[in-house]
């Protein structure tokens, strides 16, 4: 799965609730609602941001 798309599962799975998703992750509040508000694009992340959301993915899916 390529970083795009494990940031759009976080996203998905993980985004109904904005300031919980960006403590977990460790990015700032603004960049999650940013995406879930549709203000910028997954594209337009630093690439350090996308890598933290993508992490998120990661560890749901190792999860039993």
């Amino acid at each position: 799965m390529e970083m795009r798309e494990r940031v759009e599962w976080t996203l998905a799975h993980l985004g109904d609730d904005p300031y919980v998703l960006a403590r977990r992750a460790g990015v700032p509040v603004r960049v999650v609602t940013d995406l879930i508000w549709g203000h910028i694009q997954i594209d337009d992340l630093r690439l350090a941001d996308a890598e933290r959301l993508a992490r998120l993915c990661r560890q749901q899916s190792q999860q039993p």
